[in-house]
């Protein structure tokens, strides 16, 4: 499990200072919802089982 999936105090530390522009964007609180614990393992296993279609083998899909 980690935390702090965007680090804007350790992106600082190392000269990105990210932090002023996404907030003039408006984008902090979608950056809040980022930070939150998230399951590395979990989301490695559902990635691996996952397909990608293009926009035309879904209404290919979806007609069947």
């Amino acid at each position: 499990m980690s935390e702090l999936i965007v680090d804007f105090e350790s992106m600082k530390a190392n000269g990105f200072n990210l932090k002023e522009a996404f907030e003039y964007q408006g984008w902090l609180s979608y950056f809040e919802i980022l930070n939150c614990p998230t399951y590395t393992n979990p989301v490695k296993d559902f990635w691996v089982t996952t397909k990608v279609f293009d926009l035309e083998d879904a209404d290919k899909e979806l007609a069947q």
